[in-house]
């Protein structure tokens, strides 16, 4: 996904969930693996957003992420 493409979907789903008032800024935070990570700035709100190589790997996460919460674990990052 190019850059330009990465800023407007982030800054949809920001927007979406209640979030994303004004420009945002994405930085690459420099990680090796299967995805890349980026800081995400909008004002004085930071958060990050990944970016999956594979739907397989974003699957695998994002069934991890639902099992914890199925726990009732709220201090996933």
């Amino acid at each position: 996904m190019e850059r330009p493409l990465l800023t407007e979907t982030v800054a949809a789903l920001w927007r979406r969930a209640g979030g994303a008032k004004g420009e945002l800024t994405l930085n690459a935070i420099p990680v090796s693996g299967n995805n890349r990570v980026y800081r995400v700035q909008n004002g004085d709100a930071t958060a990050i957003a990944k970016w999956y190589f594979s739907e397989a790997r974003l699957d695998a996460e994002w069934r991890l992420l639902t099992y914890a919460a199925d726990l009732g674990l709220t201090c996933v990052p």
